[in-house]
């Protein structure tokens, strides 16, 4: 169980999708959205987002999540210290065999999208006073038998810059 005392010296909080979705509380997701009000940094990835009965923690970034897609790599969209190392001239590669598209909210940026569709996969921006970043990849699974594996080098780089920008260290 999450709660404010796990936070104490946390600067960034990265909420999994978990194996078992209702383990997620709606306590546990009021805990993450006032660590991320209060300054923190949060990062959700693939149905964390808000997605598949998982709640939205930061709307006005990220609506939620919209579909699974099946996934042929991913795009940088903007000029963003979350991109940063990031080569634009080819597709990223992601370790899992799907993503989730992402609704940006009024205050969301899309970073990246998805190369076979051009739909929104990872959207970042400010709630209250802290940065969140919600990603739409299942990174560190394997697309071929759901077993842990390292996230691929592009989800490594992006997954760094995330933590960096949700921590306040700008690039």
């Amino acid at each position: 169980m999450l709660d404010a005392s796990h936070l104490e010296n946390v600067q960034v909080l990265i909420v999994p999708q978990s194996h078992t979705p209702a383990a997620f509380t709606p306590e546990m997701a009021s805990v993450a959205r006032e660590f991320l009000h209060s300054g923190g940094g949060l990062i959700a990835l693939h149905d964390a987002v808000g997605f598949r009965g998982l709640p939205v923690l930061a709307e006005e970034v990220c609506a939620g999540g919209t579909s699974h897609a099946r996934g042929t790599g991913w795009v940088l969209k903007a000029d963003h210290p979350l991109a940063a190392g990031l080569p634009r001239d080819r597709p990223l590669t992601q370790s899992y065999y799907d993503h989730v598209t992402l609704t940006p909210g009024p205050k969301g940026t899309v970073v990246a999208a998805g190369a076979g569709n051009d739909a929104p996969m990872a959207v970042c921006g400010h709630s209250g006073a802290g940065r969140y970043v919600a990603w739409g990849l299942a990174i560190g699974i394997s697309k071929e038998d759901d077993s842990d594996v390292p996230p691929t080098e592009d989800e490594g780089v992006f997954l760094v810059n995330a933590v960096k920008w949700c921590a306040g260290e700008d690039q």
